[in-house]
């Protein structure tokens, strides 16, 4: 027996007829906003749980004249990430003990509600991935003390040190480059950093959950005032009004303005990331948006344009939508944009000012690595069963037929196995490890 035909008649018709693709579509993949950032690298299978990956870097421009020799054989430099891969998933139950005709719309809108809940929760991992690069290696110190141990807002930019070593890869034949890599931060692997301007040495780094008492370990004491910048060598580049070092700088009066975005566009064009379709991206929140109709060069770009989509967009406080396109910059509205109010963790302030995060992106700051035969282990697991999967916009879709003692729930679930991560620039440009985004933070 096949899944439709254990359904009742007026459901079975609006799933073979296709109704229900297109509701779940419909519903998953307009607020992939993050989502729709990442390069799309599969993950094939035989690769285990986490694996190391690799793309090549750039070569060195040479621009001396070889002078009747031959040409020098040269190498380039390769960035190396690992990505780790975990299922995801949910469901929803539909009794489909009602009237004949409620059972298909029923149906219709759990269907809809379950793709709107895939699109949110792998929306939220891959803003948590893009955040959890480009948000790190500044923070501020949470208390004064004169220690080598010091109490940090959040400690997760601090876990890794840059080297330079030689790397190998048979497949694109390229022998002993050398290259700027991670490894653990250690004793013998210190991360520079800078503590209140101070140039200091971290050797270790732990990280507590919710950041409660994240804490770095530096190579020999040092004393250290209460909410004093910390900042890594290899930190990716954040902007704040008036030159804040850290979030807990930030204080009242220290506003999103257009000059802030701009700052943030200059910093990507220099490291020559390229745009996304013609332009970078801002994602930002309604306060950021309340914010820049305050500031009267933000304000200027738009006089006279009364026609703007993005002028008619940006004026409504809610939603997800496309605001238009000035200055090289895409502009977002997105609900989703990270707001802090703790006294710890990224993007906190000790006073308890809120602080906003909105971010700037070009081409390629988040891979997305999915098991590229989900679809096929699925179905292999629930072979012979009254189970229909179904992969729609990289997620699948399972519903399995009634089998409670009733014969009348529905099951619908959507999964996703596979995993986000952020690629290294750190052979091109200057020493931040990640330079294809931009958070910026204000209040």
């Amino acid at each position: 027996m096949s899944f439709r035909d254990a359904l009742p008649p007026s459901v079975a018709e609006i799933v073979q007829n296709g109704l229900l693709d297109g509701i779940f579509q419909d519903a998953l993949l307009p607020t992939f906003l993050y989502d729709s950032l990442a390069d799309l690298k599969p993950w094939a299978s035989a690769l285990g749980s986490q694996s190391i990956f690799t793309r090549a870097g750039l070569m060195t421009p040479y621009a001396t004249a070889i002078t009747g020799a031959d040409a020098t054989a040269d190498t380039y430099p390769f960035e190396q990430y690992s990505v780790k891969m975990d299922q995801y998933g949910r469901s929803i139950d539909t009794n489909l003990a009602v009237s004949a005709q409620a059972m298909a719309s029923k149906f219709a809108e759990d269907n809809k509600i379950l793709g709107i809940h895939a699109a949110e929760s792998l929306n939220l991992l891959a803003q948590s991935t893009l955040y959890g690069a480009y948000g790190e290696g500044t923070t501020f110190a949470t208390s004064g003390v004169t220690s080598a141990t010091i109490p940090v807002a959040d400690a997760s930019g601090f876990l890794f040190a840059p080297i330079t070593q030689s790397t190998t890869s048979t497949v694109n034949g390229v022998l002993g480059s050398p290259s700027i890599q991670l490894v653990a931060t250690s004793g013998s692997t210190p991360l520079p950093v800078t503590i209140g301007g101070v140039a200091l040495s971290c050797t270790g780094a732990t990280v507590t959950a919710g950041h409660a008492t994240d804490t770095i370990t530096l190579s020999a004491s040092a004393t250290v005032a209460s909410g004093a910048a910390v900042v890594s060598s290899v930190a990716p580049v954040q902007y704040r009004p008036n030159a804040r070092l850290s979030s807990n700088q930030l204080v009242s009066g220290d506003v999103a303005t257009l000059a802030l975005f701009e700052s943030a566009v200059t910093r990507l064009r220099s490291m020559n990331v390229p745009v996304v379709n013609g332009a970078y991206q801002a994602h930002i929140g309604p306060q950021t948006v309340n914010e820049l109709f305050q500031d009267a060069n933000f304000r200027q770009v738009y006089q006279g344009r009364f026609d703007s989509p993005a002028y008619a967009n940006l004026s409504v406080a809610g939603g997800t939508e496309y605001m238009g396109r000035f200055v090289g910059i895409d502009w977002f509205l997105n609900n989703v944009t990270p707001a802090v109010t703790a006294s710890v963790g990224a993007g906190a302030n000790l006073a308890g000012l809120q602080v906003f995060r909105p971010i700037v992106c070009g081409d390629g700051p988040l891979i997305k690595a999915p098991f590229e035969n989900m679809g096929d282990l699925l179905a292999g697991l629930n072979a012979g069963s009254t189970v229909q999967i179904d992969m729609i916009g990289g997620v699948a879709r399972v519903w399995r037929a009634p089998l409670d003692r009733l014969g009348q729930v529905v099951s619908s679930t959507w999964s996703f196995i596979g995993g986000y991560t952020v690629g290294t620039d750190l052979n091109t440009g200057d020493g931040a490890a990640y330079k294809r985004a931009v958070v910026l933070e204000h209040v």
